[in-house]
């Protein structure tokens, strides 16, 4: 269970803090730029998708959260084959994964995430 936990804590970090940021006013926010700019495509190895529940598609949810975990795969790859929509999307490696978890403060000046350094 703490595994798991940590596991669903260190996914949900990735999906929403990536560089560069999508920072949005309420006069300026979007559903679809929401989903499309402001939530990352993890790149999680076959073999842990069974374990993610398709969450690595977290732009999708983002953009309608009634689609089910189990066909978000499908229609992710659909809207490849059709349309370019999705080709500004942040895609995230694994390396990028680990790396990203040490984004935890927002600098407003640069607008990017930094990591905290503790000396």
């Amino acid at each position: 269970m703490w595994i798991a936990s940590n596991i669903g804590v260190m996914l949900f970090h990735n999906q929403h803090t990536f560089n560069p940021p999508y920072i949005a006013t309420n006069t300026t926010w979007s559903v679809k730029d929401s989903g499309i700019k402001g939530s990352s495509f993890i790149q999680i190895p076959a073999y842990l998708t069974y374990f993610t529940g398709g969450i690595e598609y977290h732009h999708i949810h983002h953009m309608n959260s009634k689609i089910p975990n189990y066909h978000l795969k499908e229609y992710h790859e659909e809207v490849i084959r059709t349309s370019n929509v999705f080709d500004t999307i942040y895609s995230m490696s694994m390396k990028e994964f680990y790396n990203n978890l040490w984004l935890v403060l927002y600098d407003e000046e640069k607008q990017t995430y930094v990591q905290l350094n503790y000396y």
